[in-house]
């Protein structure tokens, strides 16, 4: 639990007259009101004896009948009446579907399921990219790392030169081992593709952070603080999308999810929750696509 974490984004807004949310955080469950509860189903649930919100992690255990517990087959077993952990090593999977589907297991040319050992135990259909290995002429072979600078034109500026950077092309005409940025200025030397493509908008040759007023009323909602898991709070007003400076206007039905979980329907009005938690949502940015498309094409 992260607490006085609602306190310090209150600090947080008036210093920069918006409201910041973090999309990382989740209210605490006994927070909540019945219908924010159903909409939290991750990590809460609505007790119906004492009709309040409490926290919930799933776990065997808990399943006290045989039919749920076999839905969570990967998971868990039903055993002597009860429903227990089922450890499963990758071995253990038979059917190639379970085993793609099994975190850290690939099927491997000898049809069994392993642990990863080496890109050509795998056939092409099977080739596993997330573990640097690339389809290469009908085999799956070991991922070649690139040099960028040796690239000449835009069109062959492509490919990893290490695990953590990769060719891009910049306004030099020159092709740049580029990573993950931490903020869009770092892009003002790349084209407008490059800036867009990590959540930043191209304007006047410069990339800058995402604003509100770029957004329309339809779109006008919550704009990514680039490379973070916070945003700033839209709303529209006066004919455009502004900066939230209160949430006076919104609802019992758009209080919850519009603030991403920040805020709570209280005694008729829109309110910072008192305690944020952690709610272990794994962010995956730009490079995670590119590490793809140069991988697995």
């Amino acid at each position: 639990m992260k607490n006085n974490v609602a306190l310090q984004l209150f600090f947080l807004a008036l210093n920069t007259a918006n409201i910041i949310i973090d999309q990382s955080l989740h209210c605490n469950c006994v927070e909540l009101n019945k219908e924010d509860c159903n909409v939290s189903s991750q990590w809460c649930i609505w007790n119906t004896t004492s009709s309040e919100c409490q926290s919930y992690t799933f776990n065997c255990s808990n399943q006290t009948k045989e039919t749920k517990c076999n839905i969570q087959s990967d998971l868990c077993k039903w055993n002597n009446g009860e429903c227990v952990e089922n450890y499963k090593v990758c071995s253990s999977f038979t059917i190639q579907s379970k085993c793609q589907n099994s975190s850290g297991c690939y099927w491997s040319k000898a049809n069994i399921c392993e642990n990863f050992s080496n890109c050509s135990n795998y056939s092409v259909d099977n080739c596993p990219t997330q573990e640097w290995c690339s389809k290469y002429f009908g085999k799956c072979v070991d991922y070649v790392f690139v040099t960028c600078s040796q690239f000449k034109s835009m069109s062959t500026c492509s490919g990893f030169q290490s695990k953590s950077t990769y060719c891009v092309w910049d306004n030099n005409d020159k092709c740049t081992s580029f990573q993950q940025i931490t903020d869009c200025s770092d892009l003002n030397n790349f084209n407008e593709e490059q800036c867009k493509q990590n959540d930043c908008v191209y304007e006047n040759k410069v990339c800058r952070y995402p604003k509100c007023s770029d957004n329309t009323q339809t779109t006008c909602s919550a704009v990514r603080i680039t490379g973070t898991s916070q945003y700033t709070l839209c709303l529209f007003t006066q004919d455009k999308c502004q900066d939230a400076k209160d949430v006076s206007t919104l609802t019992k039905d758009t209080c919850f999810l519009r603030t991403k979980r920040n805020y709570k329907w209280f005694n008729n009005q829109c309110v910072p929750c008192d305690n944020l938690i952690d709610s272990s949502f794994r962010f995956q940015f730009c490079f995670s696509v590119l590490l793809f498309l140069f991988i697995a094409v």
